[in-house]
């Protein structure tokens, strides 16, 4: 608001001498005049001195006009917009966070346009930087606004300290209206950032600057977020058709105390892995193979679960673990997730029975129990129990139950003949049958008088002379799968084994079609003989003391062995035909990081060079980087190529490794392709709670200068509060105008007053009293 008022500024300061001079000189001039003067003449030379002695007087007193302005003085007010991708959440409402966000803005930009444009607004935006988009006037910040509702948050990170520091960085030279931060709280950075948040809150208090923040998304309370998700499932499974098995993971229940969440496992089945149009996609429907419900006993819950499963027929699969979504759920990515399962033919249901706990059993359980699609099961009848013979086993060995039996040191007396007899015919339909040596096995312990003798590949020694107790070393008596053991990458010489304490003594091998004699000892006298019964195959073992293998530090020639007997005995041999074989480091991998692959072809005759490359969900292929070597193993040559799978978009794709057909070289080898997931593990859009209670210390840093928090909908509170603002900052301006400061009315002024003077020293002359 204006005002003028008069204003006399004596010269020298002071009044009183200023008119003491005036008076004294216009005395001087008005008495001090020449004598013998006309009375005429007299008022003339008066008139012009007392002209002259005005012009002086004003020159003296300088009077003139102030005029004071009372206007807002220029200001920056900084508007700090979130565009990290936690915004596309819910706000708790029927919009989405940045939905909410823009109207507010707009709704602000038209308060504000109401108030003076001396105030300067920038707009900000922030989330993994921040940047300066607009400088706008508050009347042109919604034209401004809507450029930015256009974008979309992309960042991937929040760190609420930069736009803070950058606001005082960039308001250096200009004074600072205020400070307003619309955020849903998702700190994403480390405790660190939230430290220093808070550090440039302070920094901002410390400018007598308010900080307001605007709280976006729904509220943090954890009674009121609800989120339900999946974890700890195996990323890669390997299971056997028909077998069961057990998939472990974990359910995290949020907000959900005393309520039910109900989980699915459901089996996808994909294209075959050589298929050359496999897309990744499943090919045929998704069958729900379970549900399970886990009750919340708190606000915060996490509880194991483990679902046993039978594993479908033989292909590649995805095992989908998924939690139905529950009422008010903001996040809904993390109910699910995924296992890669790839189910074989060659394993199988193993029934062990022993009847004696002895280190054998122990090691072999060990061995076998390495291999995730051979299904154990133990059974033990101890000697102790004799009074008890014989007994019924709680796990039949039927055909539908069981695809092989090994045999322990079991005395026939522990079961019943029928027992016996239904062995033997589960052997003649397709059972397979291991038998071990024992000081209660074979003739000693009564197999030849049981139905099952007629099944083995050999013609047992009577009770009491089968025993052989002096060491024995094992010798391979020609190739065979089960003996064709590579170690160091090399084939097992079995005499370089430890030698046996002792084993059982039989009285010849069975002549018969596929009988034959696998190992033998120094002497040639059998140690392991191999055969079939109808169906079924059958192996027998003289010896008993294979964990010394593994106690001597051939553990891994220990698990081959066994491994290697079983697929035999279920007339699953493990194949060495030429195939590319690729292994993935994690076939389960977040976008931020990467995962590892090693592809290799063996048992080639020719050197070749294989193409690895990334077919993407959508199809695009994509070059992998790759380091290729070749080497000679034995008499074949090796390929082999390594790399890294990064920069990924999320999805599920394929790495497919090819031979390079540019060599020229006429290779059958069909490429070999493995599905991986690339996981989006952007934080702001798995940390589904909001932080409002970080916005709040935010604005109570500079509460004593008016720093608060607003609701969304309390925008004409904020305008109150930035008017107020604006109110106690305005700037008066004073401008002085003084006859004689200006060429204006200086001049005219000396004119007058020389005139004066000179027409009066022209009048004396002319008159003759100079």
């Amino acid at each position: 608001m204006a005002s003028v008022r008069f204003s006399i500024e004596p010269l020298f300061g002071s009044g009183v001498t200023s008119g003491l001079l005036m008076v004294f000189l216009m005395a001087a001039l008005w008495w001090i005049l020449p004598p013998n003067l006309g009375h005429q003449r007299r008022r003339v030379l008066r008139l012009l001195r007392l002209i002259a002695a005005l012009m002086l007087m004003v020159m003296l007193w300088r009077p003139g006009l102030v005029r004071e302005d009372n206007r807002p003085s220029s200001a920056i007010l900084t508007l700090a917009i979130d565009t990290s991708r936690s915004m596309t959440l819910s706000s708790g409402r029927s919009a989405s966070r940045w939905e909410q966000q823009g109207d507010f803005l707009r709704q602000f930009a038209s308060e504000l346009a109401k108030l003076d444009d001396e105030l300067q607004i920038r707009v900000l935006t922030y989330g993994d930087q921040v940047d300066r988009v607009a400088d706008a006037t508050a009347s042109n910040l919604i034209n401004q606004l809507e450029i930015v509702a256009q974008s979309t948050p992309n960042d991937t990170r929040t760190d609420l300290s930069k736009p803070l520091k950058q606001a005082v960085q960039l308001a250096a030279s200009d004074p600072m209206a205020g400070v307003v931060l619309l955020s849903d709280g998702t700190q994403t950075g480390t405790e660190q950032t939230s430290a220093e948040a808070r550090q440039s809150a302070e920094l901002i208090a410390s400018l007598n600057v308010p900080l307001w923040t605007i709280p976006l998304g729904p509220p943090s309370d954890i009674t009121l977020s609800k989120d339900l998700s999946i974890a700890g499932l195996p990323e890669t499974i390997k299971l056997f058709a028909g077998n069961d098995a057990d998939i472990g993971f974990q359910t995290r229940m949020l907000g959900l105390a005393g309520q039910n969440a109900e989980i699915s496992l459901v089996w996808q089945r994909l294209n075959d892995d050589r298929d050359e149009a496999a897309s990744g996609v499943g090919s045929a429907s998704p069958e729900v193979a379970a549900t399970r419900v886990v009750r919340a006993d708190s606000n915060d819950d996490t509880k194991a679960v483990s679902v046993s499963l039978r594993a479908p027929e033989p292909g590649r699969y995805r095992l989908i673990v998924r939690g139905n979504a529950i009422d008010g759920e903001v996040v809904t990515s993390n109910n699910t997730q995924i296992a890669f399962v790839d189910v074989r033919e060659g394993g199988g249901r193993v029934l062990y029975v022993e009847g004696a706990i002895r280190l054998e059993q122990q090691y072999v359980r060990r061995a076998l129990r390495r291999f995730p699609d051979l299904d154990l099961t133990f059974r033990w009848i101890p000697s102790d129990t004799r009074d008890q013979w014989p007994i019924e086993l709680d796990v039949p060995w039927e055909p539908d139950r069981v695809d092989a039996v090994i045999l322990g040191d079991l005395n026939a007396d522990a079961i019943s003949d029928e027992s016996w007899q239904q062995l033997a015919d589960s052997v003649a339909e397709g059972v397979a049958l291991i038998t071990l040596g024992g000081f209660n096995a074979y003739g000693s312990g009564g197999y030849d008088r049981t139905a099952v003798a007629a099944a083995l590949p050999i013609v047992m020694t009577p009770r009491g002379e089968d025993q052989i107790e002096t060491p024995i070393g094992l010798v391979e008596s020609g190739s065979h799968p089960i003996t064709m053991v590579m170690q160091g990458g090399k084939r097992l010489d079995w005499r370089s084994l430890p030698t046996m304490p002792g084993a059982n003594r039989w009285e010849r091998v069975k002549t018969a079609a596929g009988t034959r004699v696998i190992l033998t000892d120094q002497s040639e006298q059998p140690m392991m003989a191999v055969g079939s019964y109808g169906g079924g195959r059958v192996a027998s073992l003289a010896f008993d003391s294979t964990w010394l293998w593994w106690r001597n530090g051939y553990d891994e020639v220990h698990r081959r062995f066994w491994r290697q007997l079983i697929l035999w005995a279920l007339s699953r041999e493990e194949q060495t035909q030429e195939e590319i074989s690729v292994e993935l480091s994690s076939r389960r991998f977040a976008s931020s990081s990467q995962a590892e692959f090693r592809a290799s072809i063996s048992n080639v005759s020719e050197i070749v060079s294989l193409l690895a490359e990334v077919e993407l969900e959508s199809g695009e292929r994509r070059s992998v980087g790759q380091r290729s070597q070749r080497r000679n193993a034995d008499s074949s040559t090796v390929s082999v190529i390594a790399g890294e799978l990064s920069n990924l978009p999320p999805g599920f794709h394929q790495l497919v490794v090819s031979v390079d057909e540019a060599m020229g070289i006429d290779f059958q080898t069909r490429p070999t392709r493995i599905e991986f997931q690339v996981i989006d593990d952007t934080m702001e859009l798995t940390q589904s709670q909001t932080n409002h209670e970080l916005l709040r210390q935010l604005s109570a840093a500079s509460a004593d200068w008016g720093g608060q928090v607003f609701r969304d909908d309390q925008v004409e509170e904020l305008i109150d509060q930035i008017r107020v603002r604006r109110t106690n900052a305005r700037q008066v301006t004073i401008q002085r105008s003084r006859i004689g400061d200006g060429p204006m009315t200086a001049w005219p002024m000396l004119v007058v007053f020389v005139g004066c003077l000179g027409l009066t020293w022209w009048l004396r002359r002319r008159w003759g009293l100079a």
